[in-house]
């Protein structure tokens, strides 16, 4: 049996039917939230279970060295949970990224942030620190208490002092506990998911990961985005551009520095810019999102566009295709699937060489991406047709189901 410990999100329904056509009534679905309702989960399939109630650990308890368990998204909880559970169960991490390669956010914020949203981020955390440190120690003994608790009574004195232990051993939340956690976790798995592997290799850099890379993507609504009409109107036609900035309101889109770099542009050349504000981590900071905005309507007045409002994923993909360039400002992976729909809609992107992205991307030669730390007029005037048609063939052959599916079947059966 597959355990899988997963989170409220919007990938999450299309992976397990993806599971279940691949690895039918062998699996078991984890949603780890603590909201009372699930906000994008729908599946009957999956169980909403906190990590802090009784049933989750009753669930957890049944796990043997016949099973697996599989991560999505690596949380503290599902770290300590990794790392306490018998060795003799294999684990498996479905990768995100943000989960390690912006958590804990002090350890790598001199990658993910430039200049400006650095600056940002720092006066933000040493305004906060002293009036939520209190409050969120507190909360966080609390909830592990709680875990504690229902650990041993759900699962049994075995997994209640294999808690016990992992909570004294990991627990505290400075960067350098964070990290330990972590490297310990990772340390664990056999299995990484993902389809980009460069991923792989940035962590086995900076940890002692000794995973296999299995092919795998969570599902984009690719065939919706091909159903849209293509209509970027190429550089012979156009002399003004709609650039659709970043993938969501993570502070890791370095907004703030990519709106100064785009600034650069003449202004005449720029219709409007699309910055979509209305999905993230709802514990960000909304004073980011203001500032965001302000700096943007300072710099492009009624040109720069925010979407706050949360949008179902064919209208999403509907308002990308009016689009003729996507901007992303990440240093680290991230908004793979915009970047993918993107390309699939033969629109220009423009990245990060650092990115991990760009560097599977422009591998080959087979597909042509843009810097965007050093975007020019001319950039933007140099795609063209032939271009955008090569883009989207081998954009459109990096997601292939058929062998996500096989894998899935194999490691999952």
């Amino acid at each position: 049996m597959n355990y899988h410990i997963m989170v409220d999100e919007k990938f999450i329904d299309d992976f397990i039917n993806d599971a279940e056509a691949a690895a039918p009534t062998n699996n078991i679905y984890i949603i780890n939230s603590n909201a009372t309702a699930l906000k994008f989960v729908k599946n009957p399939l999956a169980r909403h279970l906190p990590m802090c109630s009784i049933r989750f650990w009753k669930t957890i308890s049944q796990i043997n060295a016949n099973d697996k368990l599989w991560i999505h998204w690596l949380s503290a909880d599902a770290a300590r949970l990794m790392i306490y559970l018998s060795s003799s169960i294999e684990v498996g991490l479905f990768f995100w990224g943000a989960d390690i390669v912006a958590t804990p956010s002090q350890q790598y914020q001199e990658f993910n942030y430039d200049a400006e949203n650095l600056t940002f981020i720092l006066k933000s955390r040493s305004q906060k620190k002293e009036k939520i440190l209190v409050f969120s120690t507190a909360k966080a003994l609390l909830i592990k208490a709680k875990i504690l608790a229902v650990a041993a009574i759900g699962g049994g004195l075995r997994l209640g002092i294999s808690n016990f232990k992992s909570q004294l051993y990991y627990s505290g939340t400075s960067a350098h506990k964070q990290l330990k956690l972590k490297a310990a976790a990772l340390k664990r798995i056999s299995y990484f998911m993902g389809f980009n592997s460069y991923d792989l290799e940035w962590i086995k850099e900076r940890f002692d990961c000794n995973a296999l890379f299995v092919y795998f993507f969570y599902e984009v609504g690719a065939n919706s985005a091909l159903d849209q009409p293509t209509i970027t109107a190429y550089a012979a036609q156009k002399k003004t551009f709609t650039i659709w900035l970043g993938n969501s309101a993570s502070t890791t889109n370095n907004h703030l520095d990519a709106l100064i770099t785009l600034s650069k542009l003449p202004y005449d050349c720029i219709e409007k810019i699309i910055s979509p504000l209305n999905y993230g981590d709802e514990s960000v900071d909304k004073i980011y999102t203001k500032t965001v905005v302000e700096l943007g309507k300072k710099l492009f007045k009624e040109k720069f566009q925010p979407l706050f409002v949360y949008i179902p994923r064919a209208a999403y993909y509907e308002l990308l295709a009016t689009c003729d360039a996507v901007f992303f400002y990440h240093n680290r992976s991230q908004g793979a699937g915009n970047i993918m729909i993107a390309l699939a809609l033969e629109k220009q992107v423009f990245l990060k060489k650092q990115n991990t992205l760009h560097q599977l991307l422009t591998t080959s030669d087979a597909i042509q991406v843009y810097s965007s730390a050093g975007i020019t007029n001319e950039d933007l005037q140099k795609f063209d047709k032939k271009i955008a048609a090569s883009n989207k063939k081998s954009a459109v052959q990096l997601f292939d189901n058929e062998i996500k599916l096989k894998n899935l079947s194999t490691y999952l059966s």
